[in-house]
């Protein structure tokens, strides 16, 4: 993919140390582990078995409101086969 051609692999475990912003009063980030295992967990609560799985994350910024940046380390979360 493309929009990979500069992202990071990265493991499951490596996802829980990506830093999560704070959140304002109008947006709540959810950190990319929490995103990943609740549709971990969903997939099993359905019958569905997971036999592989492959992350990749990209750099970037983040507005969380109106004026405010903030520069991230693995802002974008990719899964990928």
């Amino acid at each position: 993919m493309l929009m990979l051609s500069k992202a990071q692999e990265v493991s499951r475990h490596d996802l829980g140390a990506i830093r999560t912003p704070a959140p304002t009063d109008t947006w709540r980030p959810v950190a990319h582990l929490e995103v990943v295992e609740t549709l971990l967990h969903r997939a099993e609560a359905k019958g569905l078995c997971v036999t592989n799985e492959r992350y990749a994350v990209l750099d970037g910024a983040l507005y969380p409101q109106p004026g405010v940046q903030v520069n991230l380390k693995g802002r974008a979360l990719f899964r990928f086969t």
